[in-house]
């Protein structure tokens, strides 16, 4: 996610200058205009991926805004919030050498994805450090009407793909 999101907010990273530069009073107005900003870039799926291989099929991701984003400044920091929704299908496809286990399995839930920008200015230049929340809720699987969880497994994939 972090791959798509990140050059979204190269789009307005000009104004995220003033973001960090604006008084107390003007920090309300600076939020937002960063929020409507990046709001208009957000009309389609963050990701949307099909066919990846696992060890018992394959799965396709889709993660989608589910809202709006807001932003939050201080003098150090910006911090985007999105509601998400993800939608996971996948294919079992197994061989246990008595007989074959084909089943498609689906997954649908709401969280909160959250990136905090904290810049670094260098004459011209601006850098930044980023710091991506993806809290997974307890969520389930349902493979033909037999449901397990899959939290952990969704945890591991996003520490592996941040």
């Amino acid at each position: 996610m972090l791959k798509k999101v990140l050059p979204l907010m190269a789009g307005v990273s000009f104004i995220l200058g003033l973001a960090f530069n604006a008084s107390a009073a003007e920090s309300g107005i600076t939020d937002k205009l960063l929020t409507h900003l990046l709001n208009q870039q957000l009309n389609k799926p963050l990701v949307e991926v099909d066919g990846i291989p696992w060890p018992a099929g394959t799965y396709g991701i889709r993660i989608s805004p589910a809202g709006a984003a807001s932003i939050d400044s201080i003098a150090s920091s910006v911090e985007i919030s999105l509601p998400l929704q993800t939608q996971i299908n996948g294919k079992i496809n197994q061989d246990l050498g008595f007989t074959k286990v084909e089943m498609d399995c689906k997954s649908n839930f709401n969280h909160i994805g959250k990136i905090k920008l904290t810049p670094t200015f260098s004459g011209q230049n601006v850098t930044f450090v980023s710091q991506v929340s993806l809290p997974i809720p307890p969520v389930n699987a349902d493979c033909g009407g037999v449901t397990f969880p899959v939290q952990d497994a969704l945890m591991q994939m996003v520490a592996a793909n941040k």
